[in-house]
Protein backbone atom coordinates (compact mmCIF):
# COMPACT_ATOMS: atom_id res chain seq x y z
CA UNK A 1 0.00 0.00 0.00
CA UNK A 2 1.10 3.70 -1.22
CA UNK A 3 0.65 6.40 1.21
CA UNK A 4 -1.83 8.16 -1.23
CA UNK A 5 -3.99 4.81 -0.74
CA UNK A 6 -6.76 4.54 1.83
CA UNK A 7 -7.32 1.23 3.07
CA UNK A 8 -10.53 0.58 4.91
CA UNK A 9 -12.04 -2.22 7.11
CA UNK A 10 -15.90 -3.12 7.03
CA UNK A 11 -17.24 -5.26 10.60
CA UNK A 12 -20.59 -6.36 11.49
CA UNK A 13 -21.87 -4.64 15.04
CA UNK A 14 -21.20 -7.06 17.74
CA UNK A 15 -24.55 -9.65 18.31
CA UNK A 16 -27.43 -8.51 20.10
CA UNK A 17 -30.42 -10.41 22.12
CA UNK A 18 -32.71 -10.74 18.28
CA UNK A 19 -29.35 -12.10 17.04
CA UNK A 20 -29.19 -14.78 19.77
CA UNK A 21 -32.68 -15.84 18.99
CA UNK A 22 -33.19 -18.95 17.80
CA UNK A 23 -34.83 -18.38 15.11
CA UNK A 24 -32.82 -15.19 14.34
CA UNK A 25 -34.78 -11.98 14.71
CA UNK A 26 -34.43 -9.37 11.70
CA UNK A 27 -33.57 -5.99 13.15
CA UNK A 28 -32.94 -4.08 10.14
CA UNK A 29 -33.51 -0.49 11.04
CA UNK A 30 -36.23 -0.26 12.84
CA UNK A 31 -35.53 -1.95 15.91
CA UNK A 32 -32.52 -0.33 17.66
CA UNK A 33 -31.50 -2.43 20.33
CA UNK A 34 -27.94 -2.48 22.38
CA UNK A 35 -25.49 -5.38 22.61
CA UNK A 36 -25.68 -8.30 23.78
CA UNK A 37 -22.93 -9.29 26.14
CA UNK A 38 -21.12 -11.82 23.88
CA UNK A 39 -21.38 -8.70 21.47
CA UNK A 40 -19.76 -6.17 23.86
CA UNK A 41 -17.44 -9.56 23.78
CA UNK A 42 -17.38 -9.56 20.11
CA UNK A 43 -16.19 -6.31 19.68
CA UNK A 44 -13.58 -6.18 22.36
CA UNK A 45 -12.09 -9.23 19.91
CA UNK A 46 -12.63 -7.04 17.04
CA UNK A 47 -10.80 -4.15 19.00
CA UNK A 48 -7.59 -6.33 19.73
CA UNK A 49 -7.55 -7.43 16.35
CA UNK A 50 -7.08 -4.35 15.23
CA UNK A 51 -5.03 -3.15 18.34
CA UNK A 52 -1.49 -2.65 16.32
CA UNK A 53 -2.73 -1.21 12.52
CA UNK A 54 -2.60 2.58 12.24
CA UNK A 55 -6.84 3.67 12.29
CA UNK A 56 -7.54 7.31 11.41
CA UNK A 57 -11.38 7.26 12.09
CA UNK A 58 -14.02 4.62 13.01
CA UNK A 59 -17.54 5.11 11.20
CA UNK A 60 -20.57 3.55 12.31
CA UNK A 61 -24.20 4.14 11.69
CA UNK A 62 -26.71 5.74 14.44
CA UNK A 63 -27.95 2.40 15.32
CA UNK A 64 -27.31 1.53 19.03
CA UNK A 65 -26.32 -1.70 18.52
CA UNK A 66 -22.98 -0.24 15.45
CA UNK A 67 -22.54 2.75 18.00
CA UNK A 68 -21.80 0.66 21.06
CA UNK A 69 -19.56 -1.72 18.81
CA UNK A 70 -17.73 1.47 17.54
CA UNK A 71 -16.95 3.01 20.50
CA UNK A 72 -15.17 -0.17 22.01
CA UNK A 73 -12.79 0.22 18.31
CA UNK A 74 -12.76 3.53 18.66
CA UNK A 75 -11.19 3.58 21.97
CA UNK A 76 -8.46 1.57 21.27
CA UNK A 77 -7.24 3.88 18.97
CA UNK A 78 -8.23 7.18 21.54
CA UNK A 79 -10.70 8.20 18.66
CA UNK A 80 -14.49 9.26 18.98
CA UNK A 81 -16.20 7.28 16.68
CA UNK A 82 -18.27 9.04 14.48
CA UNK A 83 -22.10 7.64 13.39
CA UNK A 84 -23.20 9.16 10.27
CA UNK A 85 -27.03 9.60 9.52
CA UNK A 86 -26.32 8.53 5.63
CA UNK A 87 -24.77 5.43 6.70
CA UNK A 88 -27.64 3.23 7.66
CA UNK A 89 -29.29 -0.28 7.96
CA UNK A 90 -31.69 -1.77 5.12
CA UNK A 91 -35.58 -1.62 6.31
CA UNK A 92 -37.05 -5.50 6.27
CA UNK A 93 -40.25 -4.22 6.32
CA UNK A 94 -43.14 -7.01 8.47
CA UNK A 95 -39.65 -8.90 8.84
CA UNK A 96 -38.79 -6.39 11.58
CA UNK A 97 -38.72 -7.98 14.88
Amino acid sequence: MTSDETLVFLARHGATEHNLCVPVRLQGNAVNGPLAEVGRQQAQALSIALSTIPIAAVYSSQMTRARQTAEIVAATHSLPPIALENLHEIAVGQWEG
